[in-house]
C-alpha cells in the first residue's frame, strides 16, 4: 500500500526539479489502482508562444504507436479476416521470403525485418505505404526466422498494411473507427503536419541551445510510431486493455504472452528490482524527432506510469526508474536546483573527454569538449 498523497508530492517536486534543470518537459499521469495520483503537465509546449504543458498536450508518442498496431491486427483475427500464423505473402503478394515470415513473426520481432531508415533527406517527404513495402521488401533480412530479437520499426510498418489490405480501409481510419472512437480516445490520432491540431506540441531537442527537432514526415512511420496522443488518453486506453474493453480473453491473452525475448505485440516484459522487491513491469518507450516517452506499469497492484515529453533528450530511463522508486517508498537521487558555474580553464580541461552511459538503451555515451578555450 502506497500513500498517494506523499507520492504526489516527492515526484512532484522532482519533477519541477528536473523541469527547472533543463533536463525535462512534458506531461505526466500516475495511477495506483486505477486512481489517479498525477495529472499534470511541466514546463513548456511551446516555447516561442511561452504555452505550457498540460495533461490534454498532444505529443507524438513515437513507438508507444506500435501496441495499437498490434491490436489492430488482433481485432481482425477476432473477426476471422486472418490469423496471425498466416505468411505475409498472403496479404503482400511477391514479398521476399514472404511464404516464410509471419504476422506473428512480426508482432514479435523475429522475421529479421531489416530497421534501417533511407536517407534522412526522403525522411521530409511525404511517402505512401505501399512505396515503403516495396522498400522494405527490397532489402535482405538480417538473421533467419525465430533466430533472435530483431527490433525493426519496418516490421510494424508491413503489419499497418496488411490492417489496410485486410480491412479495405486506412490505416489510420481503422485505429480511429475501431480503437480511438469508441474508447473516446478524442485526443489520439494518426500525425499529420498539415494538420489543424489544438494543444499540439512543438518538439524539440539540445545542440549548445534549445532547438526545434528536425522535420521529418511521420508517413514513414506509419504503424510504427505515427501517432499522437495524451497521457490522459494513454490511461484510458491501458485500463480498456487490461479490463478486456479492447480485446476479448484470447487475444488479451496472446498480447500478454512474451516470447522468449521478454516482447509481444508492442510491449516490453521485464522483471525488475524496485526497492528490493521483484515487480513485472509492461510497457514500452517511443521516440521520435524532437519527443521521447514511456508508457508502463506493473502487474502486481496495477501502478501505471505514463511520461511524454517533447524534449527528445529527456533522460527518460533515469526519470521513470526514478518515479518507480518514488512510488514504492525508495529514495533515489533527487537533483537540486542546477547552478552555472564560471568558466574555468582548469576544469576544463579536466573534464573534457568521452563518457559512457551505464545501462542505456538509448544514448551509448557524450562527449565534453571545450569551444574557442
Amino acid at each position: 500500500m502506497i500513500r498517494t498523497d506523499d507520492v504526489y508530492e516527492r515526484i512532484d517536486r522532482y519533477l519541477n526539479i528536473q523541469t527547472q534543470n533543463g533536463y525535462f518537459m512534458g506531461s505526466v499521469l500516475i495511477s495506483y489502482q486505477n486512481q489517479v495520483i498525477l495529472n499534470k503537465g511541466y514546463g513548456f509546449a511551446n516555447y516561442e508562444h511561452q504555452i505550457l504543458n498540460s495533461p490534454v498536450t498532444k505529443h507524438r508518442i513515437g513507438s508507444i504507436s506500435k501496441q495499437f498496431t498490434a491490436a489492430a491486427v488482433l481485432l481482425l483475427q477476432e473477426e476471422g479476416r486472418l490469423r496471425t500464423s498466416d505468411s505475409v505473402s498472403r496479404y503482400i503478394e511477391q514479398f521476399p521470403n514472404g511464404d516464410a515470415i509471419t504476422i506473428d513473426h512480426l508482432l514479435a520481432h523475429t522475421a529479421g525485418v531489416y530497421n534501417r531508415w533511407p536517407p534522412f533527406q526522403s525522411m521530409r517527404l511525404h511517402s505512401e505505404l505501399s512505396e515503403l513495402v516495396k522498400h522494405i521488401g527490397a532489402q535482405p533480412l538480417v538473421h533467419r526466422l525465430d533466430e533472435q530479437f530483431h527490433y525493426s520499426n519496418p516490421g510494424y510498418m508491413l503489419l499497418a498494411y496488411i490492417v489496410e489490405r485486410v480491412s479495405n480501409i486506412p490505416f489510420d481510419l481503422f485505429l480511429d473507427k475501431r480503437l480511438f472512437q469508441p474508447l473516446q480516445m478524442l485526443d489520439t490520432g494518426h500525425d499529420d503536419h498539415q494538420k489543424i491540431l489544438t494543444h499540439r506540441s512543438s518538439g524539440y531537442i539540445y545542440n549548445r541551445d534549445l532547438l526545434h527537432a528536425d522535420f521529418s514526415d511521420i508517413s514513414k512511420a506509419v504503424g510504427s510510431g505515427s501517432l499522437y496522443s495524451t497521457v490522459e488518453d494513454l490511461h484510458k486506453w491501458s485500463l480498456a486493455l487490461i479490463e478486456g474493453r479492447v480485446l476479448n480473453e484470447e487475444s488479451l491473452q496472446y498480447m500478454l504472452a512474451p516470447s522468449r525475448h521478454h516482447y509481444s505485440c508492442g510491449l516490453f516484459f521485464h522483471e525488475v528490482d524496485v526497492s528490493g522487491k521483484i515487480r513485472l513491469r509492461i510497457g514500452h518507450l517511443g521516440r521520435t524527432e524532437g519527443f521521447i516517452g514511456a508508457v508502463e506499469r506493473f502487474a502486481d497492484d496495477e501502478t501505471m506510469i505514463i511520461v511524454l515529453s517533447n524534449y527528445e533528450y529527456a533522460p527518460i530511463e533515469y526519470l521513470r526508474k526514478d518515479i518507480t522508486e518514488l512510488i514504492y517508498g525508495g529514495t533515489p537521487f533527487l537533483p537540486g536546483e542546477f547552478t552555472p558555474l564560471p568558466y574555468c580553464k582548469i576544469i576544463m580541461q579536466r573534464l573534457s573527454g568521452q563518457y559512457e552511459i551505464e545501462n542505456s538503451k538509448l544514448y551509448k555515451g557524450f562527449q565534453i569538449i571545450e569551444l574557442n578555450g
